[in-house]
């Protein structure tokens, strides 16, 4: 193994093995978070195989995995997600022994289980989503295995030699000429970031959560991770090494691909263009500020939430009144964001037209570990819309959905796994127009869309193939329809592909 630089180094005993082991990390910053005794750990959990089948047998006894759907983004408490990251990573349980305990429960042949809420009624939406999480897990490892070193290199595994964005850097011998910050003041950031102090509370708190504990949930890596590497322009790869130093449930495959994937250079179809608001985030998933509260005390203060996800938008006088007049989270934050919450309440539908296809990275289908979108996750599969500084429409993970049931794409990515689910869209051929388009005022009703429920689902819905492209953009017949279209040309063009 090649000489390590600092602070890592190669131990050449045991016992150098296990003082390097034990060794704290305050030397690794220069101000590093203080322990929140009050402060509840995600992982509490012993190592080894007998914890491990405890923890699964406790999953299906208390019920998670049937909630664990609707469960899985949350932020705070031992049982939101499976947490089985950490023993699948270290080899003490396997995907096949998880699946198994699942496969007794849903079918009703084991009597510890019979107390279970769903116990032998088959597989539920729960159980659906931890089986969609070992896939992502088994994807990362198939990743790695089909593109080798690509996984450490900067442009990822999607990027040829035309790639050429200049990510800042806090290395002088490498950094683009007049780089803006300069590697000096970038390397200041990233300690912040590491440091959790960049004045944008999600992030804080989930870097001190990490760093103190050696976990933090998987939605709070795909924030972090989208924060350091799209709102920052950072190299992405020192939060990868860093998660990699931290994480109780470091896996490889898993961190390395979905820190890609976050960054915009792994194998997301919507690359760059996938940006997380960590202050919508924020207001989605621990909308009372309770998680942030928690691991940044300081700000326990403070009474609103939106002055707890972002400091600076604090009055002064609420400022002085927690003793944070001079905090570096209010007067030089590392990010402002202009996030008002005159907006409806968060629902299930989208608010745009967009593929409802296959179940994707996070949003509702994420996990542990190899978090799709930054480092591990919390669960067994994980371990980050257009770009703007608020974010954007979309501010969860994504579908997957452009990759259409096909083994590759394009530049010969292998392509992730989709989850099975209901057909969204209407079952037959279209006659006069599709379900939903008002013929006499050229609209579509009910929030339906062509590309809803049609697209990659094949003749059975009307789309009867063939060749041909977009009247407007030029695109592919696959895509059905483009939103750039007006109304009439839309339904034209829907009218060829369903054989009208």
């Amino acid at each position: 193994m090649p000489p390590q630089h600092g602070p890592f180094e190669i131990p050449t005993s045991l016992g150098e093995l296990e003082a390097c082991l034990l060794h704290p990390l305050d030397m690794v910053l220069s101000n590093p978070p203080k322990a929140c005794d009050d402060a509840q750990a995600g992982h509490p959990f012993l190592g080894g195989e007998r914890s491990g089948h405890e923890r699964i047998r406790h999953l299906v006894k208390s019920g998670a995995v049937s909630t664990y759907k609707e469960t899985r983004n949350g932020l705070l408490g031992v049982d939101y997600s499976t947490k089985l990251s950490a023993w699948l990573a270290l080899g003490c349980i396997s995907a096949r022994q998880v699946h198994e305990e699942l496969l007794k429960f849903e079918d009703g042949k084991a009597d510890a289980y019979r107390e279970a809420a769903g116990y032998g009624k088959g597989e539920n939406a729960g159980t659906a989503g931890i089986r969609f999480e070992l896939l992502w897990r088994d994807y990362m490892r198939l990743c790695t295995a089909k593109f080798g070193r690509k996984l450490f290199k900067l442009s990822g595994f999607m990027q040829d030699k035309s790639y050429d964005t200049k990510w800042k850097t806090a290395d002088k011998a490498v950094a683009a000429r007049g780089q803006d910050p300069s590697p000096d003041k970038v390397s200041r950031l990233l300690e912040r970031f590491l440091e959790g102090t960049t004045g944008m509370g999600l992030i804080d708190a989930s870097q001190r959560e990490l760093f103190l504990t050696g976990y933090t949930s998987n939605r709070a890596r795909q924030n972090a991770a989208s924060f350091l590497s799209k709102h920052l322009d950072i190299d992405w790869r020192y939060g990868a090494e860093w998660y990699e130093m931290l994480l109780v449930d470091y896996d490889t495959s898993s961190n390395w691909a979905n820190w890609q994937y976050v960054a915009g250079v792994g194998n997301d179809p919507r690359g760059d263009a996938r940006i997380f608001n960590p202050v919508k985030q924020a207001f989605d998933y621990d909308k009372d500020g309770t998680y942030v509260r928690a691991w940044v005390p300081e700000l326990r203060g403070l009474e609103k939430p939106e002055n707890v996800f972002q400091v600076w938008t604090t009055s002064h006088a609420d400022l002085k009144t927690c003793g944070l007049v001079d905090s570096i989270m209010a007067t030089d934050p590392l990010k402002r964001i202009d996030f008002r919450l005159d907006r409806k309440p968060r629902t299930t539908r989208r608010s745009f037209p967009r593929k409802r296809g296959g179940g994707g990275r996070g949003g509702n289908n994420g996990g542990g570990n190899g978090s799709r979108r930054g480092g591990n996750g919390g669960s067994p599969g994980r371990g980050h819309p257009d770009k703007s500084p608020e974010g954007s429409a979309d501010d969860t993970m994504p579908k997957n959905s452009d990759f259409g049931g096909h083994n590759q794409n394009g530049n010969g990515a292998v392509v992730p796994p989709q989850q099975p689910r209901g057909a969204a869209g209407p079952r037959a051929k279209y006659h006069n127009g599709p379900y939903g388009y008002n013929v006499v005022n050229g609209s579509y009703n009910n929030g339906w869309y062509p590309d809803y429920g049609m697209r990659g689902r094949g003749a059975q819905y009307g789309y009867n193939g063939g060749g041909g492209r977009c009247p407007c953009t030029g695109r592919s017949r696959s895509t059905l329809v483009c939103r750039m279209c007006t109304p009439v040309r839309t339904h034209e063009w829907v009218g060829k592909l369903s054989g009208v």
